[in-house]
């Protein structure tokens, strides 16, 4: 039988789980909890995550801690109200994960 990494031809696998947090198949599994916040909004909150992800891969991050950055970033966006203007400029994510560290 074949893993799924293997089924897919892919070094990583990232499933999102919503107010679960999400979970990352990379070197091994692991769960990442989610970051308990108010919601105000869930609309446009796994695109966020990808983004988010996305960016820390291009900025070096390995795979695991560009996901825990996500999740953060993926519960900011779910306080604010909206798609476009509710994603959060970097300047506000890092003030909001310094104050939920």
């Amino acid at each position: 039988m074949l893993s799924l990494r293997d089924r897919l031809g892919t070094r990583g696998v990232v499933m999102t789980c919503g107010e679960h947090g999400s979970a990352v198949l990379d070197d091994g599994y692991r769960a990442i909890p989610p970051l308990p916040v108010t919601v105000v909004d869930t609309v446009g909150a796994g695109d966020g995550y990808l983004a988010a992800m996305v960016a820390c891969l291009v900025w070096g991050k390995p795979l695991i801690e560009a996901c825990e950055w996500a999740s953060k970033y993926a519960a900011f966006k779910v306080t604010r109200k909206g798609t476009i203007p509710g994603y959060p400029h970097l300047a506000d994510v890092e003030k909001f994960m310094k104050s939920h560290a």
